[in-house]
């Protein structure tokens, strides 16, 4: 996804699918939040209907680590599809273009089909009737480069004398910077997670759940999975211990890890 109007095509989609109750989609982490009735619809049902639009989605698998929010892998494979340094070595090729230099043009143009990646999201996005960034993006570059090849054709064909006036360096210049922008958005929501991540790699996986009789004698206590804790329960928090969840201090006082204690 790259801007909002991708986020609205996914919500838009799936909230109109027959089975799905709900659905968020999240920019900043790529995920996407749907509840949905399982005697219509499943899992790959959902996963198929978002490919179908031009995007990949697979089922976030339950990790306490938080590495999902990793956006290390989402970067290099980004600078990969854009190949940065090409792009970046196209505009600092001569923008000017003669007769007596027909390579120059030669290299313009195929930097200008560099911007592949572009051009594959804009006709995902029109297949699906849809409009989006890289629409925008194409529509631009395209104008610039073929009014360019046209007029230089004519040039060409009239023998002018004086250089035509083209806009050969507008496609590869708009690609670059535009890639340029959505890789330091991507570093951004890295950083943004990477902190986030490491917020929830504080809470506590396990909880120490105890039975007190009417005095308060303690009688017994069990070790369990955090999600299996109940409204009710009595939790023992030992000394430098973390807060498995929520509730209120009935007895004793102690030093705890106070990272996610909420007001």
């Amino acid at each position: 996804m790259t801007c909002a109007s991708c986020v609205h095509k996914i919500e838009s989609t799936l909230t109109k699918h027959r089975g799905i109750l709900y659905c968020s989609v999240a920019l900043a982490t790529n995920k996407a939040h749907i509840k949905y009735d399982p005697e219509i619809i499943g899992p790959r049902d959902i996963i198929h209907t978002i490919e179908s639009l031009g995007f990949e989605a697979s089922l976030v698998k339950k990790d306490r680590s938080a590495s999902h929010l990793d956006h290390k892998r989402e970067i290099r494979h980004y600078i990969y599809q854009h190949k940065q340094p090409t792009d970046l070595i196209a505009c600092d090729t001569p923008l000017s273009l003669t007769f007596g230099k027909m390579v120059e043009f030669y290299t313009e143009e195929e930097n200008f089909f560099g911007g592949w990646y572009f051009y594959i999201q804009a006709y995902k996005a029109l297949k699906h009737k849809t409009a989006n960034m890289d629409v925008l993006i194409v529509l631009a570059t395209t104008i610039a480069f073929a009014y360019s090849l046209v007029i230089l054709l004519v040039a060409m064909y009239e023998r002018a004398k004086v250089n035509p006036i083209t806009f050969f360096d507008t496609p590869p210049m708009l690609f670059v910077f535009i890639a340029l922008g959505r890789w330091l958005e991507h570093i951004a929501k890295g950083k943004t997670s990477e902190a986030l991540a490491k917020l929830i790699s504080l809470q506590a996986t396990e909880a120490t759940i105890v039975t007190l009789d009417s005095d308060n004698i303690l009688l017994s206590e069990e070790q369990v999975d955090v999600e299996l804790v109940q409204r009710g329960d009595i939790i023992k928090v030992v000394p430098g211990g973390k807060f498995p969840v929520d509730g209120r201090v009935i007895e004793g006082h102690s030093m705890v890890d106070e990272s996610l204690i909420t007001d």
